[in-house]
């Protein structure tokens, strides 16, 4: 048993060393390969300093609009995280979905909040096929806003696995005009005319928000994708003012054009040649979607919404997942990645990093894995497993952070803050010492009869103190995770919620 000068001593000199690799049993050499894919891992947005931000009591104000499909469960989630890691950030949610009800009434009201607020993170939200007066509020969301920008950051994850190894491909889209103008009519019937509008101005926009990623990001070449073989005009003034800017303003950086039907095999050949690909609106949202599926899908991508006054953050592909919401399954990466956008947009870039690097470690070391890219896990053990995280540089109150041993027979857990609650039986082995062991077993309250078993235990645990035992049923039936303390002679039920849990010897 550890003394209390002991554990405290034993604290400090792991901290010195860094307690990420204490607690995760890496060795140096072998981290420093991690670090790299980490580090490219992180959010690459854009801090906008222009923009007029909303806060109140020093907590920014951001605008939630859940959408449809499992986004308002996956926003559920990303609050849950925002708790846990002290995030400064609080979400005023306005109701906008596909839902009728109140067609007009809920933009303008989603509108209003996001001009107040000046960031908003939203579920994608559905558009009607056969309703023709509907139309899509993704796209007029983005116009009245005048969101110009899209962006997705489609970096390949080491567990995840792919085709194609080592992506770090950033795609960038106009965001407002072209096919998604939304102007065509019926000329006479079975005559349709679909009206594609380009300018220059709003081309040159999008043109030095990519080459001006590219120095911010060190980036070395920006691909331009067109069609300017066939629409001459049309696409053919998108390559002409790319190259333009490109010679005269950034010399620096390697320009070439590609034409968007080779782009596209060449996406899924040799997508390492790629580093930027700025793209015209329409094959911006053929190509992301391409460069998503060569990563590991659309679970696994977020996308930024980005306009002089205003941004929008959002999943990748921007799909609703209307078939799988409400089981359980849905893979919360994108929603996570997006609200690491946002705050690296808000300039919080501490709890970007932090919270980013918890879902690499929770990715790659830990391989929590929806069904989606491999392996059948449920949502909510994933989102659970993300927040215990046993690395106190990472989201400080998100597991047990502080060990303070009370007495030579005590121990003290403060911050066991769980994203749900969970019911933890004390059963005394040994009335009769002192120092007796009590056993806790956890499960999952939605399934009282079964232990769970996705947390390893013993990894929260890294002391010398707590031992992690199986009995030989134990293991032939459903592997239990059991937690052996040295406390108190005498425990009640125990019901963990996100609130302090305290064990004191009695004396």
């Amino acid at each position: 048993m550890l003394s209390t000068t002991q554990s405290l001593a034993w604290l400090s000199r792991t901290n010195a060393i860094s307690l990420k690799y204490a607690c995760r049993g890496l060795t140096v050499s072998s981290q420093c390969t991690s670090d790299n894919e980490m580090y490219r891992f992180r959010s690459h947005v854009l801090q906008q300093k222009e923009t007029k931000l909303a806060k109140y009591g020093g907590r920014q104000m951001v605008t939630l609009l859940t959408g449809d499909g499992v986004g308002p469960e996956m926003i559920n989630h990303v609050k849950h995280i925002f708790d846990h890691a002290d995030v400064p950030v609080d979400f005023e949610e306005t109701p906008l979905s596909s839902d009728m009800t109140h067609l007009d009434t809920d933009m303008e009201y989603a509108l209003l909040s996001i001009r107040r607020n000046g960031v908003a993170l939203k579920g994608n939200i559905e558009t009607k096929f056969d309703v023709p007066q509907f139309k899509s509020r993704n796209v007029e969301l983005r116009r009245r806003l005048e969101l110009y920008a899209n962006v997705l950051h489609c970096v390949s994850i080491p567990s995840i696995p792919s085709r194609h190894g080592d992506l770090d491909i950033l795609v960038i889209r106009e965001n407002m005009e072209g096919e998604y103008s939304g102007l065509e009519h019926e000329a006479k019937k079975g005559v349709v005319e679909s009206l594609k509008i380009v300018t220059r101005t709003n081309i040159e926009r999008i043109a030095h928000f990519a080459f001006e990623y590219a120095v911010a990001y060190k980036r070395k070449k920006v691909t331009a994708v067109h069609k300017a073989n066939i629409q001459k005009l049309a696409d053919g003034l998108f390559l002409r003012v790319c190259k333009e800017i490109a010679e005269n303003e950034y010399p620096q950086l390697q320009f070439e054009s590609m034409i968007v039907d080779n782009a596209s095999m060449q996406l899924v050949s040799r997508p390492q040649q790629f580093d930027i690909i700025l793209l015209p609106n329409l094959y911006g949202n053929i190509i992301s979607n391409i460069a998503c599926g060569l990563i590991g899908g659309a679970g696994l991508v977020s996308g930024v919404n980005v306009g002089s006054k205003y941004a929008v953050f959002e999943t990748g592909t921007r799909g609703s997942g209307t078939k799988i919401a409400g089981k359980n399954i849905a893979n919360p990466t994108s929603f996570i990645r997006a609200s690491v956008d946002m705050l690296k947009y808000l300039g919080l870039d501490n709890y970007a990093n932090l919270i980013s690097d918890s879902l690499f470690i929770a990715l790659t070391e830990r391989h929590m894995h929806t069904a989606d890219i491999g392996v059948d896990m449920f949502t909510h053990f994933y989102i659970l497993y993300f927040s215990f995280l046993p690395n106190a540089e990472i989201i400080p109150r998100t597991y047990l952070r502080h060990y303070l041993f009370l007495r030579s027979h005590s121990l003290f857990i403060s911050h066991f803050l769980l994203q749900q609650s969970f019911k933890g039986t004390f059963e005394n082995t040994s009335s009769t010492s002192r120092a007796s062991s009590a056993r806790i077993s956890l499960w999952d309250e939605e399934s009282r009869n079964s232990p769970w078993k996705s947390l390893a235990m013993s990894q929260l645990f890294p002391w010398s103190a707590i031992s992690h035992e199986q009995t030989h049923h134990e293991q032939q039936q459903q592997p239990a995770h059991h937690i052996m303390l040295r406390s108190a002679n005498h425990f009640k039920n125990c019901y963990f919620s996100p609130i302090q849990c305290v064990l004191v010897e009695d004396q």
